[in-house]
């Protein structure tokens, strides 16, 4: 047994052990390498490219000087849906960006409206809303509630677009609407479910509007933007037929006049004068039109017009209550038909409301207009920087009452008709490049932190293990 005693056999072993312990770690490192290659697994952050910020856009949130606040109202996983939200994420990371060098400018807050009411009904406090599911976009004290729907056009993420429109009108000078009263119309600043109007009161003031009432018999002030006679129960005076007149042909201004059937108005004289007739007639439906027997019309058919465009868009009707249908002049160009009714639908005379079947020999069948939109430009003006004079019929009050505003497209149709009325797009005028525009890696910081845990951290860590053991076993 004198040779295993032998020194130089005895360095051969351990040369040999060594040798044998670095292939075997080579022979690992190989087999990895050759594994990874003909396995799926890879690092996708495709989820996590984002498009960068317009140059228009950059350019427009570098004027601004007041804090920017981004609130998102999340209901539960489905409202909005994961996709949306982690676009929206990546929004808001490049709109921080953006005010980098003073944080305190721009502020986004995700807001579980179940987990966390308090916060909830804060936030509708100061802002003075009634949201609860949306994007709620506030510059200094303005503020303005957008919904997820509206993020989004045709499965195309357009919530830049969106929001520096939106930011656009925070920042341009508030428009004042006079909201004329005393003649039994919807009142804004009563909350009753079906004489009050304070949501739609609420919003215009999101929509960065001064709202002011004005009293019977008042003159329309100088200032007007714009004037909402929402549901007239008592019949107007002459001189505020050639106010209300004077104001729309000779000034310019913009009218929102939605009727109230059955009841006398005394504005016969005014739709006249824009080619309107409209009749004592109430329109009724016997077809799945009518919701529940209550009284209430779904509408559906509307002609090809901006203010109808987003309803068109989305798919989405209108949920009218009584409505008296509108006869416009054949030979008035400057009128538009808006809205039908259905072909199921007739008409009967306010007198003969007791028997309200059908009747073939008296009711006349629909379709029959119940909304329409008069645009002009008066002869007498050459100033080619005077917007049109225009004004929006509604036959029916009742949608915009507490009770119906939310209910379908509603709100979105009043919206619709502000944005007609202001010459405003309604589709934003800043659009959203989707190819071609530049690219960026954007990783959320709890999963940047996993990565350098697992894949830099812990290997580093187990290298050094490993070399110390290998010292030590070779000392």
């Amino acid at each position: 047994m004198r040779w295993l005693d032998n020194f130089k056999y005895f360095n051969r072993v351990k040369k040999a052990n060594t040798g044998v312990q670095w292939l075997l770690i080579g022979l690992l490192v190989l087999g990895v390498q050759v594994l990874l290659s003909y396995t799926s697994f890879r690092f996708d952050f495709s989820a996590n490219h984002v498009h960068e910020l317009q140059g228009v856009s950059k350019a427009f949130l570098k004027t601004l000087k007041s804090p920017i606040k981004l609130f998102v109202f999340i209901k539960n996983r489905e409202q909005p849906k994961p996709e949306l939200l982690r676009k929206l994420r990546a929004l808001a990371h490049n709109l921080k960006n953006e005010f980098r060098g003073n944080r305190s400018l721009f502020e986004y807050r995700e807001v579980d409206v179940l987990r966390d009411p308090k916060l909830l009904l804060s936030l509708r406090g100061q802002y003075k809303t009634e949201i609860t599911s949306g994007v709620l976009l506030a510059l200094a004290e303005d503020c303005a509630a957008i919904p997820f729907e509206e993020l989004e056009q045709d499965k195309v993420f357009i919530g830049e677009s969106v929001l520096i429109n939106t930011l656009a009108q925070l920042a341009s000078p508030a428009k004042n609407i006079y909201w004329i009263i005393g003649h039994g119309e919807l009142d804004g600043r009563e909350n009753h479910p079906e004489n009050g109007g304070s949501i739609v009161h609420q919003i215009f003031q999101q929509m960065h509007c001064n709202v002011n009432f004005l009293e019977l018999g008042n003159a329309i002030p100088e200032d007007a933007d714009m004037v909402v006679i929402l549901g007239p129960k008592l019949p107007f005076l002459p001189q505020e037929c050639s106010e209300l007149r004077q104001y729309l042909q000779k000034r310019h201004g913009h009218v929102l006049l939605c009727l109230q059937p059955v009841y006398e108005h005394g504005l016969e004289d005014f739709l006249k004068s824009l080619g309107v007739t409209c009749d004592s007639e109430v329109v009724l439906d016997s077809s799945s039109d009518l919701l529940n027997n209550s009284g209430n019309l779904l509408i559906r058919r509307f002609n090809p017009h901006p203010i109808n465009q987003p309803l068109i868009d989305r798919n989405v009707g209108l949920v009218f209550g009584l409505t008296t249908r509108l006869i416009a002049d054949e030979s008035a160009t400057s009128l538009t038909a808006c809205i039908l009714s259905s072909e199921t639908s007739w008409v009967k005379n306010k007198q003969n409301l007791i028997n309200i079947r059908y009747n073939a020999g008296s009711d006349p069948l629909g379709p029959h207009t119940l909304c329409l939109c008069y645009n002009n430009l008066g002869d007498d003006n050459y100033h080619l920087n005077l917007h049109p004079d225009k004004a929006v019929i509604v036959g029916c009050s009742e949608w915009l009452d507490n009770a119906h505003i939310n209910l379908l497209g509603n709100r979105l149709f009043l919206q619709s008709i502000y944005r007609y009325f202001e010459n405003t797009a309604i589709l934003p005028p800043y659009e959203v490049v989707q190819n071609g525009m530049p690219e960026k890696l954007v990783i959320p910081q709890q999963t940047f932190l996993t990565l350098i845990l697992n894949f830099l951290v812990l290997p580093f860590i187990f290298f050094i293990v490993g070399f110390v053991v290998i010292i030590l076993r070779k000392e």
